[in-house]
């Protein structure tokens, strides 16, 4: 589905932390992406927080990370123990909040976590059909039933509520809510093609979306849906003729924009190219771009993936680390003092570490 006209996105860009509603282009040259960029670039300096392990605390994946405005760390492990875990600002474990089953306030298939007006844990449980609310302490505030969208991304900014729909049928997919009224968006033309999980984004204050095939970020506002922002990718542009996958990675194409994060002065986002996954910056004050398939961290030489289900922060790119990693490429008389410290701290059975990389302003 068509949303936009290319020919009318010639705005540059003005600013990132407060962006005003002109629709913006970031242009991108294949030929100049690195295979690996510094992290000074971009960071000043970076936080590790190591999540405590324990027996009520051990989870296996992390699917998903939010963080309240308290520096309370909550984390969803889907794949692993189907739960949601609670750390505190120092990753200090304090709770697993809820627990499996069919009863009031349980779950039994968690698709997705949120954290609503920072006040609330909102978890969608797929197996029942029903949102369920918690307080940080853990007990339940209430609990919504007949939320049938099949597998799905939530996502929940002021009154707005969005689901990505995964029914494996062509029809309209995002819906999204404002108060008691519904809006239906991107009829699946691709369905090969429709293999990403995130489609929502926010800055901390709006909501965003992007869809299957187009390089466009949209912005959702009143239940309506404008382009935002389009990823111009020039001769690289994915044709309309390619449906799947394996075709799109033979080409010299790009495509599949996502994972989009907003701070003060930076945009971070990613796409894919060559069977790579391209992490990009733009700098909304200098507007300048870098793209790179990895980061050299020159900073403290820890390892620097950047991960996607993390919140926004408008002064950090917020990730994670598993510790096995970390620990992999840990060289004693090679490394920072920031590392040998880390390396005290965790071992090969750790939970992951989780990553504070503070943008330059």
């Amino acid at each position: 589905m068509k949303l936009f006209f290319i020919g009318l996105l010639i705005w540059m860009f003005a600013g990132c932390g407060s962006p005003d509603r002109d629709e913006r282009v970031i242009r991108v040259d294949a030929g100049k992406i690195q295979d690996g960029m510094n992290a000074s670039v971009v960071f000043d300096s970076i936080k590790y927080i190591p999540l405590e392990t324990n027996d009520s605390s051990l989870f296996k994946n992390i699917d998903k990370l939010c963080i309240d405005s308290h520096g309370n760390i909550f984390v969803l492990d889907i794949e692993g123990t189907n739960a949601v875990y609670m750390f505190g600002k120092e990753g200090e474990f304090k709770r697993r909040i809820g627990q499996l089953g069919r009863g009031p306030g349980e779950y039994n298939e968690i698709s997705d976590l949120n954290l609503y007006r920072d006040s609330m844990i909102e978890i969608y449980d797929s197996g029942q059909d029903k949102l369920i609310h918690y307080d940080t302490a853990g007990k339940v505030v209430d609990e919504i039933y007949n939320i049938t969208v099949g597998d799905a991304q939530l996502f929940h900014v002021g009154d707005t509520l969005g689901f990505y729909r995964s029914n494996g049928k062509n029809e309209y997919s995002l819906k999204i809510w404002v108060g008691d009224k519904e809006y239906s968006y991107l009829k699946q033309d691709y369905l090969e093609m429709r293999d990403k999980r995130n489609y929502f984004y926010t800055d901390g204050e709006r909501m965003y979306c992007t869809d299957n095939y187009n390089d466009t970020l949209y912005l959702i506002e009143n239940g309506m849906i404008s382009p935002y922002l389009y990823i111009d990718f020039q001769k690289n542009k994915l044709p309309e003729k390619i449906r799947i996958v394996e075709q799109a990675w033979q080409g010299n194409y790009c495509f599949d924009i996502g994972d989009f994060k907003f701070t003060s002065r930076f945009i971070n986002f990613s796409f894919s190219y060559r069977q790579d996954e391209i992490f990009a910056f733009y700098d909304c004050k200098n507007k300048s771009l870098w793209t790179s398939r990895s980061f050299l961290n020159d900073i403290d030489g820890i390892p620097i993936l950047i991960n996607s289900n993390t919140p926004n922060s408008v002064d950090k790119i917020i990730t994670y680390l598993e510790a096995s990693i970390f620990l992999s490429v840990f060289e004693e008389d090679r490394i920072s003092e920031t590392a040998k410290i880390l390396k005290s701290k965790v071992h090969e059975d750790s939970n992951p570490i989780v990553v504070f990389a503070y943008t330059k302003k």
